[in-house]
């Protein structure tokens, strides 16, 4: 018998599960024999005499080494082709079982042979659903927090990075499966960014700083703020683990002004790499469908979603919940059961000129890719990479020893701070945008121009501003106040909340007047929007004196209420 069936015998014993082995076989005096199999363990079935929560017991000590896991209280296995993690339903349970023990109902002794002998059965889907949902079999099984699809960084608790070591880890709850890829150790910081520099050197990244006088003396000359969020993007994924499973991680969108700039390619370059493939999905058409994906995608730790083909103004208070929460408690498939879990997910975005809502932007960094060819069949692309490129096993181990190398030295030289923070997102800041900034990359934190910043919101209310002062000075005053209606008027005249300007013109038959008349709830939204978010707020704009435009310090405010309400603009103030 192998060792190591002695130690699980031992192992079950300690349990309390009882198994029958066979006597050793006679010694063969010529060739070696093969090796045995491991002796089956025998479980007895619930019945007459027979507890269910002992078979639970015994099943759940068993298979608590053998491939179950849970995600909290849920039972779960992890795909051996895909790596994903998998709940365990009853019907596969009935199957998945066998491979590890027999279960049989009656047990006696062979007279002639003093052997024991079973009449074996497998067990109901009813045994199989009310044991999965035992607590003493559910809570034998080791938590699993996250699956490696390669050995990847991890923050200890006492404070070091080192990879983690393949199988499963017991303090950070994670399985990292065998990939095969060995890392290059050696590896300069140097040699790191020249790898990451030619990978990313074709995209069309639409933020270079130019040199200028500005940029030298910031030493920025020749740097994108979107190719630092692409990096950071990758480390983010490399280094999931250097953050606590309930810490806060900013998500990711890749815009781009024109088909075919590769912003979908640049999302799998993050991607491809750590997981060994990309799942591009996009965002389905209904709350109730795109809640299922969330809670699908929540309970199987999946590290990255990636919706692609995203269209126009991206406004979604699901997404935005779910790019926030720590922990996410979802319904599971086809029950009503519900289960709660840690989101461990990265949210990926990418689209053609992207818009955001505020609550997205925040929550999230910016990639934008600008071609300049009006027929993107004429750019010219020397070194050609998909996702198939990205997945080669000599390419993935070349860019995650690049990624290591520059964690690793990051580390080294006592974890140097980057120039800014996101709010709220602190030490997702300090660690991955530390990390880009000290590998030369620039500041992936910097915040975009309001072309690039795909916020709306802010970009209308700043022309609005601007618009109301302007008329201000017209009039030869610093202060004036405006109906609603005119607010309105205005608003359309520079073509700004389009988004929220839903109603139709009207015409009174006798004077001929024509005005705009918005719908009560357009009405409402766009009421809450100037006093609540923008009113008693100060902007920098740049207000149009003559044929002069000066940037000015102007205050919003709102006083009055319902029909009474007035909007100040005050130049200034």
């Amino acid at each position: 018998m192998s060792e190591q069936s002695d130690a699980l015998q031992k192992v079950l014993r300690d349990k309390g599960v009882v198994t029958d082995l066979p006597p050793a076989p006679p010694e063969d005096q010529g060739a070696p024999a093969p090796p045995l199999p491991p002796p089956p363990i025998h479980v007895r079935l619930p019945g007459d005499n027979s507890l269910l929560s002992q078979f639970a017991k015994d099943v759940g000590a068993v298979l608590s080494s053998n491939g179950i896991y849970r995600r909290e209280d849920v039972p779960v296995t992890v795909n051996r082709e895909t790596g994903r993690v998998e709940e365990m339903d009853p019907y596969r349970f009935r199957s998945y079982v066998e491979d590890h023990m027999v279960c049989f109902v009656k047990k006696w002794k062979d007279e002639e042979s003093g052997k024991d002998k079973y009449l074996v059965k497998t067990m109901g889907v009813d045994i199989a659903r009310s044991t999965l949902a035992s607590d003493v079999f559910r809570y034998q099984q080791r938590r699993l927090q996250r699956v490696n699809q390669v050995r990847l960084p991890v923050m200890r608790k006492d404070g070091r990075i080192e990879l983690l070591p393949e199988g499963y880890d017991e303090e950070s709850e994670t399985l990292t499966v065998k990939s095969g890829i060995d890392y290059n150790e050696e590896m300069t910081l140097e040699e790191a960014k020249a790898i990451i520099d030619d990978l990313l050197k074709e995209f069309p990244f639409g933020d270079w700083k130019a040199d200028n006088e500005e940029n030298r003396a910031a030493n920025t000359v020749g740097q994108s703020r979107s190719k630092a969020v692409s990096v950071a993007a990758m480390l983010s994924v490399f280094g999931a683990g250097l953050q606590s499973l309930t810490a806060r991680r900013l998500n990711f969108i890749y815009t781009a002004n024109s088909v075919g700039s590769g912003k979908t390619l640049l999302g799998q370059v993050a991607i491809v790499p750590v997981i060994g493939s990309s799942n591009v999905q996009v965002i389905p058409d209904s709350k109730e469908e795109f809640r299922k994906v969330l809670d699908t995608e929540a309970l199987n730790a999946s590290p990255v979603i990636f919706f692609d083909e995203v269209d126009g103004f991206v406004k979604y208070p699901m997404l935005n919940a779910f790019m926030t929460a720590p922990i996410w408690t979802g319904r599971l498939m086809n029950s009503q059961k519900k289960f709660t879990a840690p989101k461990v997910s990265t949210v990926f975005l990418a689209g053609n000129n992207l818009d955001t809502s505020p609550d997205i932007a925040r929550r999230s960094l910016r990639a934008n890719l600008y071609v300049e060819e009006a027929n993107v069949q004429d750019r010219e692309i020397k070194k050609v990479i998909d996702d198939e490129y990205l997945a080669r096993p000599d390419v993935r181990k070349q860019i995650l020893s690049a990624l290591w190398a520059m964690v690793k030295s990051w580390d080294q030289k006592r974890r140097p701070a980057p120039p800014r923070v996101q709010r709220g997102y602190e030490p997702w800041s300090f660690i991955f945008g530390g990390i880009v900034y000290h590998a030369g990359f620039g500041d992936a934190l910097e915040q975009p121009s309001q072309e690039e910043a795909g916020d709306p919101e802010i970009a209308d209310m700043n022309a609005l501003v601007a618009a109301l002062a302007s008329a201000n000075i017209e009039k030869g005053t610093n202060h004036g106040e405006f109906e609603f209606s005119e607010i309105v008027d205005c608003a359309r005249s520079i073509n700004a909340f389009e988004y929220i300007m839903d109603g139709r013109e009207q015409k009174d038959k006798e004077s001929g007047e024509v005005w705009f008349e918005m719908t009560s709830k357009a009405r409402s939204v766009f009421g809450k929007l100037l006093g609540g978010k923008f009113g008693g707020r100060v902007f920098m704009v740049k207000v149009k004196n003559g044929e002069e435009s000066v940037l000015t310090r102007v205050r919003f405010g709102v006083r009055g209420k319902n029909r009474q309400r007035r909007y100040a603009v005050t130049i200034g103030g």
